[in-house]
């Protein structure tokens, strides 16, 4: 069932996962949003963190460390994504 939120309501909800962040004190060395669901909040994210490295998975990930990364979507189901960002840093490691 889709949600739908006005400005406000993305905002606060920004505002939520960027306390949850601070709280953890989590500092990711990228931000990588995965299109189209991930691109707004991970803007948003990038702009409340001051994280200045933010990446689409439509973009070549090949030459980017992946090992402190804040990855967002906006669905979470069945963890292909997940589990295609940890194949392509493993990959990277080995070679």
């Amino acid at each position: 069932m889709k949600e739908y939120m006005d400005w406000g309501d993305f905002e606060d909800g920004c505002k939520v996962l960027y306390n949850k962040i601070k709280q953890d004190n989590y500092s990711p060395n990228a931000i990588i949003c995965v299109p189209r669901g991930g691109l707004m909040v991970g803007i948003r994210l990038s702009h409340l963190l001051n994280a200045k490295n933010i990446l689409s998975t439509n973009q070549s990930l090949n030459n980017f460390n992946l090992d402190n990364i804040l990855l967002i979507d906006d669905i979470a189901d069945d963890g292909k994504t997940i589990n295609g960002i940890h194949k392509i840093n493993k990959y990277k490691k080995k070679n």
